[in-house]
C-alpha cells in the first residue's frame, strides 16, 4: 500500500505540474501573441481575463494536489531532516529554495489576476501581464530544476 500511495502521489504531483506549468507557458507563448495579433490591445485584457477565469479551477485543484502530495513525498523522503532543519543537507536546502520559488510563484499569481482585472486591454495592463507571465514561467522551470537537482541526491 505504501508504494501505490507513493506513486500515486508522485503521479498526482508531476500531473498537477505539467497542468500549470503548462498553461502558464500557452498562455504566454500562444495565447497572448495570438489576441494581440487578432484583437489589438483593445480586446487583450477581456479576453485574457475570460480565459484565466475559466482556468482558475483547474488551478485551485492542482495547488491542493500540490500541497497534498508534497507534503506527503517530502516526509516519505529518506533525505528529509525533519522540520524546520532547512540547512541539514544539499537535500533540504534545494527544498527549501524551491518552497520560496513556489511561494513567489503564488504572488505572481496574485499579480497576474489583479492586472487581468484592473484594465480592459490597455497597453500597461498587457505589459503588467507579459512580465507576470515571463516572471511565472522562469518560476516554474526553476521549481522544476530545483526537484530534479533534489531527486539526484
Amino acid at each position: 500500500m505504501d508504494t501505490a500511495l507513493t506513486v500515486l502521489s508522485l503521479w498526482l504531483h508531476g500531473l498537477a505540474t505539467a497542468m500549470m506549468l503548462g498553461f502558464y507557458l500557452l498562455l504566454e507563448s500562444i495565447f497572448l501573441p495570438y489576441l494581440e495579433g487578432q484583437a489589438g490591445r483593445d480586446g487583450v485584457g477581456g479576453a485574457l481575463h475570460k480565459i484565466y477565469g475559466r482556468f482558475m479551477p483547474f488551478v485551485a485543484v492542482a495547488f491542493i494536489i500540490f500541497v497534498v502530495t508534497g507534503i506527503y513525498l517530502m516526509l516519505k523522503d529518506p533525505h528529509y531532516p525533519g522540520f524546520g532543519n532547512i540547512f541539514a543537507n544539499a537535500w533540504a536546502i534545494s527544498m527549501a529554495v524551491k518552497h520560496v520559488v513556489v511561494i513567489v510563484m503564488l504572488g505572481l499569481g496574485g499579480w497576474l489576476y489583479t492586472a487581468l482585472r484592473r484594465g480592459n486591454g490597455q497597453a500597461g495592463q498587457v505589459k503588467s501581464v507579459k512580465v507576470a507571465l515571463g516572471a511565472m514561467n522562469v518560476c516554474g522551470v526553476t521549481v522544476l530544476l530545483l526537484t530534479a537537482i533534489a531527486q539526484s541526491l
